[in-house]
């Protein structure tokens, strides 16, 4: 009360937004793209390629190319290795999408096409420097083109990133349904909310088309996200959105969470913080939901115990310590859900 929210209106078509959406999408709240494929071997990659007609770099896939010594081996070796570890979308590479030199379209003037990029599209591109605070184009204009590169013979051919990044959407086409649901950054919508949303509609068209009283019937979602995402689709551009991710192959899959009746941690809220052994961030947080509990962001009140697991912040288990939250280890929490 007695504040001003501040928002850009231009949502959809604002560089400094679309860079950030697009730093959010490839991040782990969203479609993970550092992960996904990250444990693909080479010949797994090439596979999905030919089946799905995807490029790769002639680099990396011509036996006989630049093999003149070992240290050049050694880095077609790593560079492999790297095509599907990386994300390709961190803020370098998000800001030469959505920024161009003055009379210029961009790679991405919004989020429609985000998913039908083709490797020419950034062959093709030219974005200009921006100010590294204020993410602002650096004046004069300072033109590059970035998925450009030199071959063996100094011949200019699309970066490794321009194929790494369109390899990667193309497996993001087939994401779990609540992470396409995040990956489309509505507020009020993320993680937490889409998880819920993904375990009632099958399809992103059955969740678009269901009323606020539905949609905020749903355990863990409540009227504002409801009524935020009713109020989303109203909208023509981001109806467009969804109708082109779709129409370039999106095809969210459904990732069922079946919640135990009576489960030890109905009612319950469950904070974890460190690194477990057995379960992952996004695993962890998946058993408490099915166990019919919560997780929680961070320690409050509400937090009916705290899972600590190693190299847990020295502030975070304070604040913990200072709240008189209950405490246990990974095991107690094993042994409490009753897993063998």
């Amino acid at each position: 009360e007695g504040q001003a929210d501040f928002r850009c209106p231009n949502v959809n078509g604002c560089p400094a937004q679309l860079e950030q959406r697009l730093r959010y999408i490839a991040s782990r709240k969203s479609l993970n793209l550092v992960q996904l494929g990250s444990t693909m071997t080479w010949a797994e990659v090439v596979a999905y390629a030919s089946e799905n007609q995807l490029e790769l770099p002639r680099k990396l896939v011509e036996p006989n190319y630049d093999t003149q010594n070992e240290k050049k081996i050694a880095g077609r070796i790593s560079d492999r290795d790297n095509f599907v570890k990386s994300g390709y979308l961190g803020e370098g590479i998000a800001s030469w999408l959505v920024r161009s030199p003055q009379g210029f379209k961009p790679v991405l003037s919004d989020l429609s096409h985000l998913f039908s990029l083709k490797v020419e599209d950034l062959f093709a591109s030219q974005t200009v420097e921006v100010d590294k605070v204020t993410r602002m184009p650096l004046l004069p204009e300072q033109i590059r083109e970035p998925f450009k590169s030199l071959d063996e013979k100094k011949a200019v051919v699309p970066s490794i990133d321009a194929y790494g990044l369109v390899f990667k959407l193309h497996l993001a086409r087939k994401s779990v349904l609540w992470r396409v649901i995040a990956a489309l950054s509505i507020r009020h919508i993320g993680p937490e909310v889409a998880k819920p949303l993904a375990n009632h509609f099958d399809t992103l068209q059955a969740m678009f088309s269901a009323s606020v009283e539905e949609i905020s019937s749903i355990d863990g979602v409540g009227n504002v996200a409801a009524q935020t995402l009713v109020d989303w689709w109203t909208t023509g551009e981001n109806r467009s959105i969804i109708e082109s991710w779709i129409d370039a192959g999106l095809d969210p899959q459904i990732e069922r969470l079946e919640v135990i009746e009576g489960g030890a941690l109905e009612g319950k809220t469950v904070l974890v913080t460190g690194t477990l052994q057995r379960f992952g961030r996004d695993e962890v947080k998946a058993v408490i939901a099915q166990y019919g509990g919560k997780s929680a962001s961070g320690p409050s009140s509400n937090v009916s115990f705290v899972v600590v697991g190693e190299k847990a912040g020295p502030s975070k288990l304070k604040k913990i310590a200072d709240l008189g939250l209950e405490i246990i280890d990974e095991q107690e929490f094993i042994n409490r859900l009753g897993i063998l």
